[in-house]
């Protein structure tokens, strides 16, 4: 799996993970709604540009987008940091949950970096 901070053209693989209820039950128990994804990951591509930590698009080896990861600093404890993660459906139980803490577990030392 390959970790990458998203960039512009990435929209496309945020959006499908927000605009499914799958997805989306577990955490807002609603989907977004185009333009307010929109607004999101812009958010997010400017705290990206800003921080060594970040919201992430999580691929597979074939470059095809299917998780979502974040790693940002505790907004009320800065030396904790707050880690999370959206996975597509079809890759559901293969995984990719672990993966994800296992791919940016090592990279806590950046919510120290940042503050």
């Amino acid at each position: 799996m390959n970790f990458v901070k998203y960039a512009e053209p990435d929209f496309a693989d945020y959006y499908a993970l927000v605009s499914n209820m799958e997805v989306m039950k577990q955490i807002t128990e609603r989907t977004l709604p185009e333009d307010e994804a929109k607004t999101q990951f812009r958010s997010m591509l400017d705290y990206n540009l800003e921080s060594s930590c970040g919201y992430y698009r999580v691929s597979g080896a074939d470059g095809a987008g299917l998780a979502y990861a974040k790693l940002i600093p505790d907004e009320s404890d800065s030396s904790r940091a707050e880690m999370g993660y959206m996975v597509l459906p079809e890759y559901w139980g293969q995984g990719h949950g672990t993966s994800h803490f296992k791919g940016t577990g090592g990279g806590y030392w950046c919510a120290l970096r940042d503050h």
